[in-house]
């Protein structure tokens, strides 16, 4: 099987446990735009980076979106060991995580599948799941307030 994640902005880092490449022979990334700041680290101990063959193709291929400051720039410019690694590397997922961020990790999963997938029914239900999460995740958020 092969997976194309081609010119995506992705905003923030998925969490690593929400994407599952199982099954995709060869995963190619090209012209996504990444956060470079202190998460990039994450993101090229991750899946995607890993799942991409080659560290140095999957770098040149790929560019920034924040900072700020690097906004644009190709991934292989950056000094990647001079950029610290987040103090918080917080879990997303938990109930203390954003919705948004839940719903990114969600959605990876969903495109990973539905190029893995044999079978469209697989595809509605893993949909109709994610309807119920994100349901599920905005009333317990009312709830709490």
């Amino acid at each position: 099987k092969h997976l194309k994640f081609f010119g995506n902005h992705v905003l923030e880092t998925p969490d690593p446990n929400s994407i599952i490449v199982d099954g995709v022979e060869h995963l190619q990334l090209v012209s996504n735009h990444f956060p470079c700041g202190c998460h990039i680290h994450t993101l090229l101990d991750g899946p995607l980076a890993e799942g991409a063959h080659n560290l140095t193709d999957f770098l040149q291929k790929n560019y920034c979106i924040s900072p700020l400051e690097v906004n644009g720039r190709v991934m292989s410019e950056l000094d990647i060991d001079s950029i610290g690694r987040c103090s918080d590397q917080l879990t997303k997922g938990n109930l203390g995580s954003s919705a948004a961020s839940l719903a990114l990790g969600i959605n990876s999963m969903l495109l990973i599948a539905v190029a893995s997938c044999a079978e469209w029914r697989h595809v509605r239900l893993l949909a109709n799941r994610l309807a119920q999460l994100l349901g599920h995740v905005a009333w317990r958020r009312r709830r709490k307030r």
